[in-house]
């Protein structure tokens, strides 16, 4: 059993910031992340809601300067996925798949997840996606986004440079903010489509 002063689970923005935050208080933390530092954020067209960058970052900016930032500070990151989480005798108790770790405190900063339609028989896995990284350099393509949020429509401008986007709304109500509301139904090479329900792919 390994003995940590504080457990943060997710290396996301948020568990980045609470463990600088640590240790300028001289208290050490394990991040646990399962996949990539920073999150869904690597897929942002453009940041512009975080002070010091008055003309907005790139995602994949400004997760290089995450990185930055937790080499200066010796930030300590464990990739593994964290498969048992259990509270006793006021201790956390977190199990991977060799070692187990204990701590008296526990951030959760796991982000969220893609909602994925569970009504969909999926034939095509290799060309369906949950976030755009993977395609940001594709061009003369067309790609269908589901959804209305702020990251469909962000990852909508991160695509429709070199490609044309579709965006299935499966109702009228749009949720994503209005500056990337105004920015995405004016683009030339973005159709938008409310009240449309996938029912095969």
């Amino acid at each position: 059993m390994i003995n940590a002063q504080v457990i943060i689970i997710g290396a996301g923005p948020a568990g980045i910031a609470c463990a600088t935050q640590l240790k300028r208080y001289n208290i050490e933390s394990i991040i646990f992340e399962k996949e990539n530092i920073g999150g869904l954020i690597k897929n942002a067209n453009l940041i512009e809601n975080y002070l010091g960058f008055p003309n907005g970052i790139r995602g994949k900016k400004f997760v290089k300067l995450i990185e930055k930032h937790i080499k200066t500070n010796d930030i300590n990151i464990i990739y593994k996925n964290v498969e048992k989480l259990n509270y006793n005798d006021n201790t956390f108790l977190i199990e991977t798949d060799k070692k187990s770790y204990s701590s008296e405190y526990l951030v959760i900063a796991s982000g969220t997840k893609p909602i994925i339609p569970e009504n969909l028989t999926y034939k095509y896995n290799d060309l369906i996606f949950t976030d755009i990284y993977k395609i940001e350099e594709i061009k003369n393509s067309t790609v269908a986004i589901v959804g209305a949020g702020d990251c469909a429509f962000d990852y909508a401008m991160n695509l429709c440079d070199d490609n044309k986007v579709i965006i299935l709304n499966r109702s009228e109500r749009i949720k994503a903010v209005q500056i990337l509301q105004d920015r995405v139904l004016y683009h030339i090479n973005i159709n938008y489509l409310s009240n449309t329900i996938i029912q095969n792919i």
